[in-house]
């Protein structure tokens, strides 16, 4: 993930907003998963 240039996949924003609720003494949890989309596709 690259912040400076706002790339990243949702699980790269997720994880790091869990490392700064870490660093700041809270417990935060990631729970990764699929769920179908509206128009039968995937989401990832």
């Amino acid at each position: 993930m690259c912040c400076s240039c706002h790339m990243g996949m949702c699980d790269d924003y997720s994880a790091a907003f869990a490392t700064m609720m870490h660093a700041l003494g809270l417990n935060c949890y990631v729970v990764g998963g699929q769920t179908s989309a509206a128009a039968g596709g995937n989401t990832r």
